[in-house]
């Protein structure tokens, strides 16, 4: 059975799809009887919505959803990128205070390399065989992008993935 593409099944689905753009994620409603031909009104209206310019803000919807009827309820699936994804914006630098010795800020970069290609830790207090250890933990080839170690004395250390530091300001073993 072709769709309806009259503006009349939009306006009769409007508030399914408004809850669908508002929330872009998965969404069911209940219903005890008809699930499939309410499933059907709702493809049918998020199908017509690209014929009509006046429903632009609605258009994403069929390319984002699929509908499914259930027992008992509806589900439009959200197969879209997810909203938390898409607004992620990578910092320049994390600051980690909690990081006090070698393992923290191993560890540290570890849990928080994905979020930032630079990481400080102001209260990390290291001696020499501390730096050594990270020093060569950052260069391991199987990590991936390497970790290099940037030594502030007492005002802690930063550790970057960033390329074009130069290197005057990269700790290596024989310095200080």
């Amino acid at each position: 059975m072709p769709y309806n593409k009259s503006k009349a099944c939009v306006r009769r689905m409007m508030p399914f799809l408004a809850v669908m753009k508002e929330s872009k994620q998965t969404v069911t409603w209940p219903v005890k009887n008809g699930q499939a031909k309410f499933a059907y009104k709702l493809r049918e209206a998020m199908d017509t919505v690209t014929l009509h310019p006046e429903f632009e803000q609605f258009h994403f919807l069929k390319d984002n959803y699929r509908i499914h009827p259930r027992s008992g309820w509806v589900e439009a699936e959200w197969i879209g990128v997810d909203a938390d994804i898409a607004q992620i914006a990578t910092p320049a630098l994390l600051e980690i205070p909690e990081a006090l010795d070698a393992q923290g800020v191993v560890g540290a970069c570890i849990k928080f390399g994905i979020r930032a290609d630079e990481l400080h830790f102001p209260n990390a207090r290291l001696n020499d065989n501390e730096r050594l250890a990270i020093y060569q933990w950052g260069r391991n080839a199987e990590l991936g992008p390497h970790w290099k170690l940037i030594s502030h004395g007492d005002r802690g250390v930063t550790m970057t993935r960033k390329s074009g530091v130069s290197e005057i300001f990269l700790w290596e073993p024989g310095d200080e």
